[in-house]
């Protein structure tokens, strides 16, 4: 059971790291919401496929998510992954 207050939001989220990429970025942002309930986030959701590294979310909260941006670099890539070209 979720709190009265919580609502349910439909989150754009990319993750570049998901592809394998040493350097990327890694973001959120909400695209739909506020939902009074998990399942009308999930409708909402459908209507969203995912691609590349880019997927969507239902994430529950009591405010609207915020929107966030991080840029990585894994500069150690030949250490912390064995299986990364050119490296």
């Amino acid at each position: 059971m979720t709190h009265s207050l919580e609502k349910h939001w439909v989150v754009e989220k990319r993750d570049d790291a998901i592809l394998g990429n040493v350097e990327g970025v890694q973001s959120q942002k909400t695209i739909e919401g506020p939902f009074d309930t998990y399942e009308e986030a999930l409708d909402a959701r459908a209507n969203y496929q995912r691609f590349s590294s880019t997927y969507y979310a239902v994430v529950v909260a009591d405010t609207r998510p915020p929107s966030t941006k991080t840029e990585y670099n894994f500069v150690d890539g030949a250490r912390e992954f064995e299986d990364v070209p050119g490296w």
